[in-house]
Formats: structure tokens, C-alpha cells, sequence
């Protein structure tokens, strides 16, 4: 029974899956702020990628999740209470776009 090929595809397929599992990691909370919304994620050109959340942008470099920017009713105009688009540009800026028609532009490059 052993040397039939489909037991050994089915226990392949078994150990791809226990070991592909092992590899997600769930973030739903940064420095013990619930994170219940992403809105945009992008990469850099250094293989950063940058987070935007109900909480802010942040961004992770392979190690670290580090908070870019807390963007609240304190720190912008009022009208803006989201960003949700994160582009990168060929000179290491990232620019975000927020409601309220808000345009950042952030030097990755300077972090």
C-alpha cells in the first residue's frame, strides 16, 4: 500500500502544508494598539514594505515594525482621517494619499 504514488502525493502534499503554515504570522497589534483596518501597503526600492492603518503608517523592514507616522486629528488638518494609498517613486520617496484630498510626501531614504 506504501508503494503506491498517490500515498506518497498525499503525504507531500500533507508536509507542504504543515510547513507552509508555519511560515504566516499574524500583526493585529502594534506597540498595544489594536489594528483593525490596513488600507494600503507598498514596497520600497530597499525591500521595505510600509503599512497604513487606523493607527498610522509604519514600516517593516524584515525585523522591525517601526511607526512612521501617527497621523491623528492633532497632527493634520482636520478634514483628513485616512490614508489610503502608499506609493513608492524611483527616488526613495514615498508618497501617501489620504481622504480629504491630503497628499505626504516622506524621504525614505532619511530613516
Amino acid at each position: 500500500m506504501m508503494n503506491s504514488p498517490w500515498v506518497w502525493l498525499f503525504l507531500l502534499i500533507c508536509f507542504s502544508v504543515i510547513t507552509n503554515a508555519q511560515k504566516y504570522e499574524l500583526i493585529d497589534e502594534i506597540n498595544g494598539q489594536k489594528i483593525s483596518q490596513v488600507s494600503a501597503i507598498n514596497e520600497d526600492q530597499s525591500g521595505n514594505i510600509w503599512f497604513s492603518t487606523n493607527n498610522g503608517v509604519y514600516r517593516y523592514d524584515s525585523k522591525h515594525l517601526k511607526p512612521i507616522g501617527q497621523f491623528t486629528q492633532d497632527s493634520i488638518p482636520p478634514k483628513i482621517t485616512n490614508i489610503n494609498i502608499i506609493k513608492s517613486d524611483s527616488s526613495g520617496n514615498m508618497w501617501m494619499g489620504g481622504d480629504g484630498g491630503i497628499l505626504i510626501k516622506y524621504n525614505s531614504n532619511t530613516l
